[in-house]
C-alpha cells in the first residue's frame, strides 16, 4: 500500500461527523444489496431534495432496472443512473465543494480523482446518488433534468 493510500485511509477513518450521512469509508465497498430501494437512496447532502426521490427511483428503475451494478458496455454507460463517462468525470469535479466540506480540499480532491478512474458501476450507491442527485440540482432544482430525458418511459419532472 502506498503511502499515499495510507494517509487517505487514515483521514477518512477520521473524517468529521456531520449532521447528515456523509460518504462512506470505502470508496468502492462490496454492497450488501445490488437494487435500491426508496430507503436506499444513501445520499443526503446539499443536493438531495426528499421530494424528487419519486423521480430519482424513476430515472433508475428505467436505465437500469433499479441496480447499481448496471452496465451497458455497447453504449458506454455504467451505474444506477447510467451515466457516460463525460458525465461522470463532470460529476467528479461538481463534487468536491461538498466532499471538501466534509474532508477538506486535498482529501476532496483525492476521492475525486479515485472516482474519476473508477467506471461507474463500481462506485459505491452513496457516490452514484451523490453524482446523480449534484448534477440533477446544480444549478437549482430540477436543472439538470435533461440528461436523463427521453427513454423507455416517461419520469415526470423532478
Amino acid at each position: 500500500m502506498s503511502v499515499i493510500a495510507i494517509i487517505a485511509t487514515a483521514l477518512l477513518a477520521t473524517a468529521p461527523v456531520t449532521s447528515h450521512q456523509h460518504a462512506p469509508h470505502d470508496l468502492f465497498a462490496a454492497q450488501t444489496s445490488p437494487v435500491m430501494s426508496g430507503p436506499q437512496l444513501p445520499y443526503t447532502g446539499k443536493f438531495r431534495i426528499k421530494k424528487q426521490d419519486k423521480f430519482t427511483l424513476c430515472i433508475a428503475k428505467r436505465e437500469s432496472n433499479l441496480h447499481w451494478y448496471s452496465t451497458n458496455r455497447a453504449n458506454g454507460y455504467f451505474g444506477a443512473f447510467q451515466f457516460n463517462d463525460a458525465l461522470k468525470r463532470g460529476a467528479t469535479w461538481m463534487m468536491i465543494p461538498e466532499l471538501t466540506e466534509w474532508y477538506g480540499h486535498k482529501m476532496a480532491v483525492r476521492i475525486s480523482a479515485k472516482l474519476r478512474k473508477t467506471e461507474m458501476h463500481k462506485w459505491t450507491p452513496f457516490y452514484q446518488h451523490m453524482a446523480f442527485d449534484t448534477i440533477l440540482n446544480w444549478r437549482g432544482p430540477g436543472s439538470g433534468e435533461k440528461h436523463w430525458a427521453g427513454g423507455r418511459f416517461a419520469c415526470g419532472r423532478a
